[in-house]
């Protein structure tokens, strides 16, 4: 019986490369890396209408990120965490979508992209190889998984049903 363990990032990492749903060639980006690449396809009218909006190259990633992990649409993200801009929906619905179109002609990751495509390689014709390779799921730290990384665990437990998970009780 093999035993494979990671976080929920190395272990999906591992899945899409041999999946094959990572190029070769392709780069991880951090939060740094990201805010350089949105700068970079921002034009001045959209730095604008983020001004004017008020909000930050921050905010602009905090809602991209809410959205992924928490498996919400971003007008209902920026509706909850961000109602003084709702009426910016629009806007950052298409700035959010040229900035992923960018990271995808640079080859480029985050580390929410990389949870969201294991999440799809999961609920499509893959998702078998996958939750076959695993007899029992087992997590710690579950109070500090995401929306997302809960999905993840579902799909990986719906063939068998074994996972246990383990956390703090006492969050203060």
């Amino acid at each position: 019986l093999a035993q494979t363990g990671g976080t929920f990032h190395s272990t999906a990492f591992k899945w899409l490369r041999m999946l094959g749903r990572v190029e070769s060639g392709f780069s991880i980006v951090d939060d740094k890396d990201l805010k350089k690449l949105v700068k970079i396809g921002l034009s001045s009218e959209d730095q604008s209408e983020l001004t004017s909006a008020g909000l930050s190259l921050n905010d602009l990633m905090q809602i991209r990120s809410l959205s992924v992990n928490l498996q919400k649409p971003i007008s209902e993200v920026m509706t909850r965490f961000f109602p003084q801009v709702m009426l910016y929906t629009d806007i950052v619905e298409s700035l959010l979508g040229r900035l992923a179109k960018q990271k995808a002609k640079a080859g480029m990751f985050d580390f929410d992209d990389i949870l969201l495509e294991w999440l799809n390689a999961l609920r499509s014709a893959d998702g078998d190889n996958i939750r076959n390779a695993y007899d029992y799921v087992i997590v710690d730290e579950y109070q500090d998984t995401s929306r997302i990384q809960v999905d993840i665990l579902q799909q990986l437990a719906s063939k068998h049903g074994n996972i246990m998970a383990v956390g703090d009780d006492c969050l203060l």
